[in-house]
């Protein structure tokens, strides 16, 4: 509008308007007095002779909306709802890794201690009654290794050592387990050589400092011999 009107005024000094002796004259009667091409280029050279501060201002002002940062209010929010979202998958997390890792060592400790069991049951039938020792090594738990002769005349032998059972047979050496918490072989029967019991317990570390333990025994694995 401000434009408009220092049209007009031109208008009217340069000998545009039909009635010099008037003194107002309406802005919408100049507007139709005077060429819109002229109008046009009288406004963009009121324009051009704003100062450069102006300029540069107005053009800040224009793009201001594209600069500006996030408001402490939206940071605050944001770290919020991150917290919250945070609290509720951690405990998620922690469930899902335990519940996996305890699943493994739950296979890892059923493998070992059946595939253990099976191979000790089926050597021990083989083994002469009368050529069988229980005793332990140093340090180890009461009654946890045994040896033997079978009846092919081999010396076999199953011992604990820490958390290994280890399998001799003559001068080879073979680990059947590295996740054993206890062997035992003991005589239920004092009077019957022939009859062995075998207790077996197997533990693996699961998460956070807790593991998974499973216990097998065979009673009674008769010597067949």
């Amino acid at each position: 509008m401000k434009y408009l009107k220092a049209y007009v005024s031109r208008c009217r000094h340069s000998g545009v308007s039909r009635n010099p002796d008037s003194t107002e004259e309406s802005l919408d009667t100049g507007f139709r007095r005077c060429d819109v091409k002229k109008f046009a280029t009288s406004v963009k050279t009121t324009h051009s002779k704003l100062s450069p501060e102006r300029i540069s201002w107005v053009k800040h002002l224009k793009g201001r909306r594209f600069h500006e940062g996030y408001t402490l209010i939206e940071i605050m929010v944001t770290v919020a709802i991150v917290s919250v979202v945070a609290a509720l998958i951690s405990p998620l997390l922690t469930n899902m890794t335990s519940f996996w890792r305890l699943t493994q060592a739950r296979t890892v400790i059923q493998r070992d201690a059946r595939v253990s069991m099976d191979l000790m049951n089926r050597v021990i039938r083989q083994a002469q009654p009368s050529t069988i020792i229980l005793s332990s090594w140093p340090n180890q738990p009461p009654y946890s290794a045994i040896s033997f002769t079978d009846i092919k005349g081999n010396s076999v032998s199953f011992y604990q050592q820490g958390n290994y059972l280890y399998e001799k047979f003559n001068t080879t050496v073979s680990m059947l387990t590295k996740n054993l918490e206890f062997v035992s072989f003991t005589f239920p029967d004092s009077s019957d050589p022939g009859i062995l019991s075998v207790a077996m317990t197997t533990q693996k570390s699961t998460y956070l400092g807790r593991s998974k333990a499973l216990e097998l025994s065979i009673e009674e694995v008769r010597v067949m011999n």
